[in-house]
């Protein structure tokens, strides 16, 4: 028995190591607890407050990467320029309103602020000459995102439609500056090598 004893010790420590400080729950692992984390609203909220808003050095979110399709049509007269990047400003704040919206439990966080995408009719990469006019419309555009966190798996038609929803509830639809069409969102697999300009063959 006392040689038995360290080892229960050890184990009763390894059992605590794998326990949810804010409720409680044990864990079979680290790995389980951060899975936990990452379900629970209640727990992260708590964990984020701990850490002081820097959820990342508490819980290790996984990298994500999407693409989403869209269509949009200024108005006459509209003094925006370059529509097409403030058309997916507005729609790639949307895509997180909605995320967190239908996946709660499921944190989302952004390294580079949640204006920061890729537009394929960008052309910051690319000769000027194949700018497009700052008031042209276009039947679809590409932008690509890349977070880190939320839902492992999207119920894109949900997705799509509550994005519409946040959009046409925004005051530019109301005032009827841009009229946007969400048309798809499709996750790519983070190893993708996809920059929505670079893509972009025009």
């Amino acid at each position: 028995r006392a040689i038995d004893k360290p080892l229960e010790e050890e184990t009763a420590a390894e059992q605590m190591t794998n326990v949810c400080k804010f409720c409680g729950g044990q864990f079979d692992s680290r790995n389980a607890i951060f899975r936990h984390l990452r379900s629970s609203k209640s727990c992260y909220d708590l964990a984020q407050k701990l850490s002081k808003g820097n959820i990342v050095n508490v819980l290790q979110l996984e990298k994500r990467k999407v693409a989403i399709q869209f269509g949009y049509h200024m108005s006459d007269g509209s003094s925006i320029t370059c529509g097409n990047e403030a058309a997916a400003g507005i729609v790639c704040r949307a895509y997180f309103q909605a995320v967190r919206a239908l996946y709660p439990s499921s944190p989302v966080e952004t390294e580079e602020g949640e204006n920061t995408f890729t537009l394929s009719s960008a052309a910051q990469l690319r000769h000027p000459s194949l700018m497009q006019e700052s008031t042209c419309s276009a039947w679809s555009d590409v932008l690509g995102i890349n977070y880190k966190g939320g839902p492992q798996d999207i119920d894109v038609d949900s997705l799509v439609s509550q994005m519409q929803s946040i959009i046409e509830d925004g005051e530019t639809q109301k005032e009827g500056v841009f009229c946007i069409k969400v048309l798809n969102v499709e996750s790519l697999m983070v190893s993708t090598k996809f920059h929505a300009e670079k893509s972009c063959s025009q």
